[in-house]
């Protein structure tokens, strides 16, 4: 009985290892040997025959992968044009959608603080625009440059800026911009012991004759009104340029992670194989398979 089941058990092998070999390349040399030698014959007491099982048409029967390998480059670049794509073509599509998140939230806040920013911006500007006069400014160094007797004459505003500054007082640092530029509206709030003479709420110092009795007082507090504004301004736009940051970090980072990601998927391929071995049990030759999946 014993040797009736051994010979069922070997003709089925042989059936099941000569359609495995059908789907791949056709046996030469040494395996047409191999194959035509009956499996009966034992001249060893022990031997191994592994078959990995194949899918696809085009597979071949030495490797079995039933993920399908993805680019490394492709993934990358997906991550590094739109974060969170390099994810999903990976097959993790929640690091996707959450990549894909960030990358929305990061351009929404840009929108939002960009324009509350230059809203801001504009405020500050048009209340410069009605309370600072440039005619005021330049009426003030005129006079204080005519206080010197060593002045050469005519107007300060038409002389240039390096020969006047010669005849003001060390506080007058800075050139005055011609045009409403960025510098000129940074200037006429940071710099109010040269700029103050130009806001229409200053109090001069006691002294009729002389404008550079300016001490730094204000009537309305027009200066700090603007400056006010103009911080919150550049609050808003700090914010918005971090934003940016952010989404600029996060397609760098959506990228490596995408790479990665494909990277670990290729390295850890889902993979099975049929194991038939011969053995001796008790002196009897016993034939075992075994299905093995390796992640």
């Amino acid at each position: 009985m014993r040797r009736i089941l051994l010979f069922i058990v070997l003709g089925t092998i042989l059936v099941m290892t000569s359609l495995l070999w059908a789907e791949g390349a056709e046996p030469t040399g040494q395996s047409e040997e191999l194959a035509l030698s009956s499996p009966l014959m034992i001249n060893t007491p022990k031997f191994q025959l592994t078959q990995r099982l194949t899918e696809g048409y085009n597979a071949t029967p030495e490797v079995t992968v039933t993920t399908q390998k993805k680019l490394p480059g492709r993934a990358m670049l997906l991550s590094a044009v739109l974060p969170g794509m390099g994810q999903i073509y990976a097959g993790s599509k929640i690091r996707g959608a959450v990549f894909l998140a960030l990358e929305a939230a990061g351009w929404t806040a840009f929108a939002v603080f960009q324009t509350q920013g230059k809203n801001k911006e504009n405020e500050y500007e048009d209340f410069a625009d009605d309370h600072w006069n440039r005619d005021a400014y330049w009426t003030a160094v005129q006079h204080i440059v005519e206080a010197d007797p060593e002045w050469p004459g005519g107007l300060a505003r038409n002389t240039p800026w390096s020969q006047v500054i010669n005849y003001l007082p060390d506080n007058f640092t800075h050139e005055l911009p011609s045009t409403n530029t960025q510098q000129y509206y940074e200037m006429i709030g940071k710099y109010l012991s040269q700029f103050g003479f130009g806001w229409d709420d200053v109090v001069l110092g006691s002294d009729p004759d002389s404008t550079q009795a300016f001490d730094g007082r204000f009537g309305n507090n027009n200066p700090s009104r603007y400056e006010d504004i103009r911080y919150d301004s550049n609050q808003l736009l700090d914010r918005a340029t971090l934003a940016i940051e952010v989404v600029l970090v996060n397609h760098v980072i959506s990228a490596l992670d995408a790479g990665f990601l494909v990277r670990r998927h290729n390295k850890r391929p889902v993979e099975t194989s049929l194991n038939i071995e011969r053995k001796l049990f008790n002196n009897e030759p016993v034939t075992m398979t075994g299905v093995r999946i390796r992640w």
